[in-house]
C-alpha cells in the first residue's frame, strides 16, 4: 500500500518510492496562488469569500485523525510556542494501541502515535523512536496532508498558503512510518491486515474525522473495506474519508482500495496545472468500485500550495511549494467535514446563526449527506490532455461533484434558502417509510439528499428508497442518471437535484426496501431549496416492489 501525492526530491526519501510519485512542480513563493482550495470548497469561487471561515466556523473543537507517513510538528502550520513535540503513543496494551498520551491543549497535534514505533517492533529496520528528529515525518507526505485538513501557520486565525480547511481544528497523527519497497507504510502491516484497532485508536483520542491518504489500485471491496464499514457501523459520528488514488489514466476501476468502502467517503481531484476548478483531473482515480458502487464520492482540489519539511523535527520549517495529487483532495474534504460537524454543533444548521442550545451532535452519515447535497457537477473531464464534457453526476468520474459548503448552509435568517435535516437514529423498518410534504417557492435549486450507514457486506445489506414527487405527480428518484430513472439498488447515497422545481407542495419520500439485519436502519436525511415551514411528516406504508 502505498503513500499517492507529489513531493519535493530528498535525501532521506528512497528512490523507489520517490519512483511512484513522477510529478514535480517547485516555484517560488511569489509564483503561488493564493488560498484559493480554500475558497472554492467554500464559495465555489479560487477567488472568492472565505463564506465560513468569515463566520467563525473554522473546525473549532473537532479533532482530525491523519494517518500518513507522519507529520513534521517543527513547520509553522503546527509548532507550539514553546517548541515542544507532541505527546507520544506507541506500542499495545492488551492488544489494543496505546492511545492515552493526548494533551488537548496544545495549538494544534494533541497526539501523535507512533504505529511503526520500536517499542512495538524491537530492532525492526526503520522503526521510528519518539526521541529520534528523523522519525516523525520520512516522505513529507503527511505533513502536507495534515495542512490540508487543519494547517495553520501565521499569522495564525487568517487563511495563508498551505493553511488547511479546518484550521480552527486540532489532530491525532498517526505515523505508519516508511519503508522502500512495496511495503511502504509497515505501521500497517505488510500486507495491511488490521485497520480497525488503528480507527478505534484514534476515536479514543477524540478524532471523530478520520482521514487516510493511502491504497492499492484494485477497487475491490477488500477485507480493509470490510473493516472500515464495520467501524463507523459501530461508531456511527465517526467520519472517514480516502482519496481516490492517482491511476486515473488507468480507465474504469482504478480508484483504490479500501476507500472503496460503503461508509467512507472517497474524494477524486479537480486541477490541471493551471489552477481550473472546472476539470476533473485526468490522474484521478475513476470508478466504479468493483462490486458498481458510486466512487469516487466527491472531489476536491487536488493541485494545491503545501509545506515543505526538512524531514527534521527539531528544525523549524515555514516555506510552502505547489504539488499535486488525490492525497490534498481526501484532507481537504476531511476539513470541510470538520466545519459541517462544528456547522452542527453550534446551531448554525437553524437560520445560519449560531444558537448552540439547537446543536446537535451529527452522525456520520449527516455529515455525508451534507457534503454531497452540497456537491456541484465539475463540468469537464480531462482525458489525453484534451478537455471533454463531463458526464451527468452522479457519475464513475467524479461522483456527485465538488462540494460548495456555502451553497447549502444557510447564510442569514433572512436567507431565502432554507435548511432541513433528520438524523434519524431510530431508523426505518423493512417495509416501512417516511412521508414529508414540502412547500417549495421557484427561484433556487431544490436538493434532497439520503445517506445511511450500512452494515459492513460487499454489496448492500440494507437498501432504503429516496423519492421527491412534484406537485404534478411527477416522481423522482436518487440518483436517477445513473439508474434511467429507476430505484438505484447499489449505492447507501441517493440524491435528487431539481435544478428549477415547480412552486407548490412537493412530497419527500423515504422507503426501507429492505432491512434484513436488526430491527431498523437509522439514516440521515438533508434537504435545501427555497422552503416554507411545513406540516407533520407521516408513515407511508410498505414500498412498491
Amino acid at each position: 500500500m502505498h503513500p499517492e501525492g507529489t513531493f519535493p526530491p530528498s535525501p532521506a526519501v528512497p528512490s523507489d518510492v520517490r519512483s511512484l510519485l513522477p510529478l514535480l512542480v517547485l516555484l517560488p513563493a511569489a509564483l503561488l496562488a493564493d488560498p484559493s482550495a480554500l475558497r472554492v470548497l467554500q464559495s465555489g469561487d479560487p477567488g472568492g469569500p472565505m463564506s465560513l471561515h468569515e463566520r467563525g466556523i473554522t473546525g473549532e473543537g473537532e479533532i482530525i485523525a491523519v494517518l500518513d507517513t507522519g507529520v513534521d510538528p517543527s513547520t509553522c502550520h503546527f509548532a507550539e510556542a514553546d517548541g515542544s513535540l507532541p505527546p507520544a503513543n506507541g506500542g499495545t496494551t492488551g492488544g489494543a494501541l496505546e492511545w492515552s498520551a493526548v494533551d488537548l491543549g496544545r495549538r494544534k497535534i494533541v497526539a501523535y502515535d507512533f504505529l511503526y514505533s520500536c517499542a512495538e517492533h524491537p530492532g525492526a529496520p526503520g522503526c521510528d523512536s519518539p526521541s529520534d528528529p528523523m522519525a516523525y515525518d520520512d516522505l513529507g507526505h503527511g505533513t502536507i496532508a495534515a495542512a490540508m485538513a487543519a494547517g495553520d501557520r501565521p499569522p495564525y486565525g487568517t487563511a495563508e498558503g498551505g493553511d488547511g480547511l479546518a484550521p480552527g481544528a486540532k489532530l491525532v497523527v498517526q505515523d505508519t512510518g516508511l519503508l522502500p519497497g512495496p511495503c511502504s507504510l509497515p505501521g500497517l502491516g505488510c500486507p495491511a491486515s488490521d485497520l480497525t484497532r488503528v480507527l478505534e485508536q484514534a476515536h479514543r483520542q477524540g478524532a471523530r474525522v478520520h482521514a487516510h491518504q493511502w491504497g492499492d489500485r484494485m477497487a475491490s471491496y477488500s477485507g480493509l473495506a470490510r473493516q472500515i464499514d464495520a467501524f463507523v457501523a459501530a461508531n456511527p459520528d465517526a467520519v472517514v474519508v480516502f482519496n481516490a488514488g492517482n491511476a486515473g489514466e488507468a480507465g474504469d476501476r482504478s480508484v483504490s482500495s479500501p476507500g472503496v468502502a460503503k461508509n467512507a467517503i472517497q474524494v477524486g481531484g479537480t486541477r490541471a496545472f493551471d489552477f481550473d476548478d472546472t476539470v476533473v483531473w485526468e490522474r484521478s482515480g475513476r470508478g466504479p468500485s468493483a462490486e458498481g458502487r458510486i466512487k469516487p464520492d466527491l472531489v476536491a482540489p487536488s493541485w494545491v500550495e503545501g509545506p515543505w519539511t526538512d524531514l527534521r523535527a527539531d528544525t523549524p520549517d515555514c516555506v510552502t511549494f505547489l504539488t499535486a495529487g488525490t492525497s490534498w483532495s481526501a484532507p481537504l474534504v476531511a476539513g470541510a467535514a470538520a466545519l459541517v460537524r462544528q456547522f452542527y454543533r453550534q446551531g448554525f444548521h437553524r437560520d445560519g446563526t449560531a444558537e448552540p442550545s439547537a446543536g446537535l451532535e451529527p452522525s456520520a452519515a449527516l455529515v455525508k449527506a451534507t457534503l454531497i447535497a452540497s456537491a456541484r457537477r465539475v463540468a469537464f473531464v480531462e482525458r489525453d490532455g484534451l478537455r471533454i464534457p463531463a458526464a451527468p453526476v452522479p457519475s464513475h468520474e467524479q461522483g456527485f461533484g465538488a462540494p460548495v459548503l456555502a451553497s447549502i448552509l444557510p447564510s442569514a435568517a433572512d436567507s431565502p434558502r432554507r435548511l432541513r435535516v433528520r438524523d434519524h437514529r431510530d431508523g426505518l423498518a423493512g417495509g416501512a417509510g417516511l412521508e414529508e410534504p414540502l412547500v417549495v417557492r421557484a427561484g433556487l435549486p431544490l436538493v434532497a439528499a439520503l445517506v445511511w450507514t450500512d452494515p459492513a457486506g460487499e454489496g448492500l445489506v440494507h437498501d432504503l428508497d429516496l423519492e421527491l414527487v412534484a406537485p404534478d405527480g411527477g416522481v423522482h428518484r436518487g440518483n436517477a442518471a445513473l439508474t434511467a430513472g429507476l430505484a438505484d439498488r447499489a449505492n447507501n447515497v441517493e440524491k435528487v437535484e431539481i435544478a428549477t422545481p415547480a412552486a407548490g407542495v412537493w412530497r419527500l419520500r423515504v422507503r426501507a426496501f429492505r432491512v434484513t439485519e436488526g430491527v431498523s436502519q437509522p439514516f440521515a436525511l438533508v434537504v435545501t431549496g427555497d422552503l416554507a415551514e411545513t406540516s407533520r411528516r407521516r408513515p407511508l406504508g410498505a414500498p412498491r416492489r
